[in-house]
């Protein structure tokens, strides 16, 4: 399951925790928070998920072949 667990801090800190994604597309969910809160990272700590190769469903594969192969 995918999820963003957000901490707000009293000193004005948030920390965020990107949870079941795999890959770097997790940094692009961080971006949105940063453009929504205003606000700028300023340390990361990856996960193992991060270096992970993120799973896609496959659609629409098709058979593609060089010209002049038969």
């Amino acid at each position: 399951m995918r999820r963003i667990v957000i901490q707000l801090f009293p000193d004005g800190q948030i920390q965020v925790d990107v949870q079941g994604i795999k890959g770097k597309k997790c940094t692009d969910y961080i971006r949105v928070l940063e453009e929504i809160l205003e606000a700028e990272s300023v340390d990361s700590a990856y996960k193992p998920e991060y270096f992970q190769l993120e799973e896609l469903p496959m659609h629409n594969v098709e058979e593609l072949r060089l010209k002049g192969e038969r």
